[in-house]
């Protein structure tokens, strides 16, 4: 399903259905994904089928990006592969898709239970149960620590011991533990026509706790204020970054979080939800009727 390469860099993106190939990244590699034999299992699948058909061997730097990347971040192929080269040395390379979430939210963990409840039950239950040491004590997640949309690559060690930690253990649920597995191999409400578990939620939100407990080199691609405001948003929802981004970066840089900041935060994104029917869609990153669809092509590029 992916022709041979040797690209130092191997950044993947796939191709669920003919729809998406239009908002592929000529820059990035094709992986032919048609079959898609998974598709509720969405990129805990691909990385499967990386780790299984040891595709993170054909190169030094080995990732997978969904055809939304463009959407979500506005890199192309062409700014990805240089930010890498200029920071090279790094176990794996980061790209946050939701650069918004840490000037609505404390964390990742907080974003999640508002539209999932159980997701941090879940996702302790699923960590106990392969064995990794997720925190007890939950912090402040910036753009500098947290990863969402599973957009990273990384060299071919950490994928080695990502898959022996993390995604061989998660497949090995529905035998080693058959109630957990009912509850995340499951399908859940959702937005999208394609079915999703609850499984693809809770492995995504992994990575970033992973690299902070595991002492993972990971270089973090560095979202501006400005950068993160270029992107497309509803009016609403930028006036509400314009503001706000300012004074929770100062405190950011200057100081631990009090409860006080974090109740300023909340009331802060919750006076946005009660005029703005936003929750859930801050960022313009979906085809409205097509969520499966990127809202935006990337612009054609010479690959590097």
């Amino acid at each position: 399903m992916v022709a041979g390469s040797s690209a130092s860099i191997g950044i993947y993106q796939p191709l669920f259905n003919r729809a998406v190939r239009e908002y592929l990244d000529p820059g990035f590699i094709v992986l032919d994904w048609l079959h898609n034999p998974s598709s509720e299992l969405r990129e805990l699948a691909l990385h499967h089928y990386i780790l299984q058909s040891r595709v993170f061997e054909r190169h030094s730097l080995t990732g997978l990006l969904s055809p939304k990347f463009f959407s979500k971040t506005g890199l192309t192929s062409r700014e990805v592969k240089d930010w890498i080269r200029h920071n090279p040395g790094h176990e794996i390379y980061c790209f946050d898709g939701r650069p918004f979430v840490p000037y609505t939210h404390y964390n990742s963990i907080e974003r999640g239970v508002i539209t999932h409840p159980e997701l941090e039950d879940l996702m302790r239950r699923v960590c106990r149960a392969i064995g990794f040491d997720f925190p007890v004590h939950l912090g402040r997640q910036t753009n500098r620590e947290a990863v969402y949309c599973n957009f990273w690559c990384a060299n071919a060690s950490f994928w080695q011991r990502w898959g022996r930690e993390i995604v061989l253990p998660i497949f090995e649920l529905v035998r080693n533990d058959a109630l957990l597995a009912r509850k995340v191999f499951c399908r859940m409400p959702y937005r999208s026509p394609t079915p999703v578990f609850p499984i693809v939620f809770i492995y995504e939100r992994i990575m970033s706790y992973y690299i902070q407990t595991k002492g993972i080199d990971a270089a973090m691609f560095p979202w501006t204020a400005e950068r993160i405001l270029g992107l497309n948003w509803s009016p609403p929802m930028r006036e509400y970054l314009a503001h706000n981004i300012p004074w929770i970066d100062e405190l950011d840089r200057g100081r631990p979080w009090t409860t006080d900041d974090r109740a300023k935060l909340a009331d802060a994104y919750g006076r946005l939800l009660s005029h703005a029917d936003i929750r859930a869609h801050e960022a313009d990153s979906f085809d409205p009727q097509n969520y499966d669809l990127p809202a935006r092509k990337p612009p054609a590029t010479t690959p590097r």
